[in-house]
């Protein structure tokens, strides 16, 4: 026998099961939410057709805005009310994710309120007048949100893209538009 020394570097230690992959846990968990997190917000959305229902709605700036006079840009669309506490969580990451990308125009359709308090409601979230739409019976019917908040893309051509029920955040709608 020897009467050498044998050193061992940390990284050949045993550690114990409980430390050795904490981390990866972690990682699984986290996926596991992400995951479910999206699933749910895309079984829950809307059935719309391949084509995306055009509109003509009135916007708070006073002017209307058609869908279908956008064909060419890609268009975000996010259904809220005024009572929505989620809708009023995800306006941050909505209004962030519109300045930083003007080419993809976004507008905030209102499924409830009067004009007046609409108005009120949205300067004082800091939502551009022209960008907020008040709903009319006839979009509301052909788009059939039932969760709020819900938001959708429509592509240059004017189909549907990915539609998400529930809050959305600033990767996920990177995501979405892509």
């Amino acid at each position: 026998m020897s009467d050498e020394l044998q050193v061992r570097l940390p990284e050949e230690a045993e550690l114990p099961p409980s430390r050795r992959r904490w981390w990866m846990d972690l990682v699984i968990l986290v996926g596991s939410g992400l995951g479910i997190w999206f699933g749910l917000g895309w079984f829950r959305a809307p059935s719309l057709p391949t084509e995306a229902p055009d509109f003509r709605l009135p916007s708070l700036a006073g002017g209307q805005v058609q869908l279908s006079e956008l064909r060419g840009k890609k268009v975000l669309l996010n259904f809220w009310a005024t009572w929505c506490g989620p809708c009023q969580l995800e306006l941050p990451s909505l209004l962030a994710f519109s300045k930083d990308h003007p080419e993809i125009p976004l507008y905030f359709v209102a499924m409830d309120g009067g004009m007046e308090e609409l108005i009120t409601f949205a300067k004082a979230e800091g939502m551009p007048l022209d960008q907020v739409l008040r709903i009319d019976a006839a979009t509301k019917a052909s788009y059939g949100v039932n969760t709020l908040p819900t938001t959708l893309v429509v592509t240059e051509e004017g189909h549907t893209g990915s539609i998400h029920a529930g809050i959305v955040v600033g990767p996920q709608l990177w995501w979405m538009t892509r």
